[in-house]
């Protein structure tokens, strides 16, 4: 019997071929059959790790080529890193900033070797350990917290242009709303230098809402200068911060702020303090005038009057205690000769013998009394 004619296809058609990817590449010659290769790894081909099909096979081969693809990925990343763990440590991998070579003479000396030919610098900023200092700045709402930290960083040269709030063009109030509504909502911290000390300051808030971010502040700090108001005095969230200071032992700095306005009052905000907050003030500079009337401060350590000229007051000139304020001063360098002399034998003896105490014994005796939490100097 004559086999039947066969029916061209029609254009546009396509010949049904098996839904199977194996069983397509079994029926196919073998010059068009993918090679069967094995992974790295060494596994036996089968569909699974088999290379990507070509488009034209079924939706069950893609499947199964996107399992081989993904194999061959694995097994190659496994290779890789047999290779380098079995590779010995000179074939390693490591930075080009590694090699004492590359090294500036002042990093090579800094640096210490470890571990072979890496090297790490236990210096990276430039400075030990123990000169880095981490201090933070803590108020009651509007007493000057950012404004004062703005002066710092002005003053220690790490800006060029003095910042104002109610501009919202200070460094460390960065939020859209801290500069729309003038207060600071984050703490944010800054850096800068002073005397060969890197000093990290963090500006924190003064709202009672926003408590919680000087309490997360104070767990890192080296010490905390509180600010007053010096017409104010001490108010509910200076109250506040000042026991959290207390909590987590941090020692405490006061700074009287705003002696230029009406009303303000030197004398006044430290009895505050002695009362509300049970503290042990010592003044160590006290204020030359009052109100608009500020001409400087006396320095009860050195025992000299300072005035601040120049660009903002940014050169410190020194000049002789005035004749009607000598008594003053004389009277507040002996409170502080008589502080500093519970936390000094040195002082203590020179006191007693009518010697003069010298700037580097006081300056020693008010820091181991501040570490201690047993004075604030102010």
């Amino acid at each position: 019997m004559p086999e039947p004619a066969r029916t061209p296809p029609r254009p546009g058609w396509r010949r049904a071929r098996p839904t199977s990817g194996r069983a397509w590449i079994d029926s196919m010659p073998s010059s068009r059959a993918p090679a069967r290769s094995s992974p790295p790894c060494g596994r036996p081909a089968s569909p699974r790790n088999r290379p990507k099909p070509p488009p034209s096979w079924s939706t069950a081969s893609a499947r199964s080529s996107s399992a081989s693809t993904r194999c061959f990925r694995r097994c190659a990343r496994t290779s890789s890193t047999t290779s380098r763990m079995t590779s010995p440590p000179s074939k390693r991998w490591s930075p080009p900033c590694a090699a004492s070579s590359k090294l500036p003479d002042r990093r090579r000396r800094n640096s210490v070797v470890s571990r072979g030919s890496n090297r790490y610098n236990p210096h990276p900023y430039g400075v030990t350990l123990d000169k880095i200092r981490n201090f933070g700045i803590i108020a009651h709402i509007d007493a000057g917290k950012t404004t004062t930290s703005e002066r710092v960083l002005y003053y220690t040269l790490s800006i060029h242009r003095v910042g104002n709030v109610d501009e919202g063009t200070t460094t460390t109030d960065w939020y859209i709303l801290e500069k729309q509504k003038g207060i600071t909502i984050f703490s944010a911290a800054v850096t800068c230098e002073w005397r060969g000390h890197m000093l990290n300051l963090i500006d924190t808030p003064g709202h009672v809402d926003f408590t919680a971010e000087v309490e997360r502040s104070l767990r890192v700090l080296d010490g905390a200068v509180i600010v007053f108001d010096a017409v104010n005095g001490v108010e509910a969230q200076s109250e506040t911060v000042w026991r959290q200071a207390v909590r987590y032992n941090v020692p405490r700095l006061a700074y009287i702020n705003k002696m230029d306005r009406p009303g303000a009052s030197f004398e006044k905000t430290l009895d505050a303090m002695r009362k509300k907050l049970d503290a042990r003030p010592i003044p160590v500079t006290i204020p030359v005038g009052t109100e608009g009337n500020i001409r400087g401060v006396i320095h009860l350590v050195k025992m000299k009057m300072l005035t601040f000229e120049g660009d903002r007051g940014k050169d410190v000139v020194e000049h002789d205690i005035p004749a009607d304020l000598l008594d003053e001063a004389q009277v507040y360098h002996e409170g502080l000769v008589e502080a500093a002399s519970e936390f000094s034998d040195d002082v203590l003896a020179a006191a007693l013998d009518g010697k003069p105490v010298t700037a580097a014994q006081l300056n020693a005796a008010l820091r181991k009394g501040t570490i201690a939490g047993k004075i604030q100097p102010t």
